[in-house]
């Protein structure tokens, strides 16, 4: 089975950061994870440390997906979508989700 990862990049809006944290933790992650092909997500907030400039993304997720049909994966998501219970507290101007599919596993 091939493995891929979305990965999302968002914001809260501003001063409604704890909201937004609640909501993504009990309510979007099931949501999502509820959706067949995806296995597993972890999340990340961006470090003050950085290579280059600040990032523009506070929150990072990043989710697993096992499927040999992506394409039906991510037609699944966006179906499922629509009955799923989203935040206003979500930033969604400059939000960004690509999928990636896996080509080398990881090394340690």
């Amino acid at each position: 089975m091939a493995r891929h990862s979305m990965l999302v990049l968002i914001n809260a809006k501003e001063g409604r950061e704890d909201e937004f944290n609640r909501w993504y933790e009990d309510v979007h992650l099931s949501d999502i994870l509820a959706v067949p092909g995806f296995i597993a997500a972890r999340r990340f907030e961006a470090s003050a440390t950085q290579m280059t400039g600040a990032a523009k993304h506070r929150y990072m997720t990043l989710y697993e997906i096992e499927t040999d049909d992506i394409a039906e994966a991510i037609r699944a998501l966006g179906g499922a979508s629509g009955g799923m219970d989203l935040s206003d507290a979500m930033e969604m101007n400059g939000a960004l989700s690509v999928v990636y599919t896996e080509t080398s596993r990881r090394k340690a």
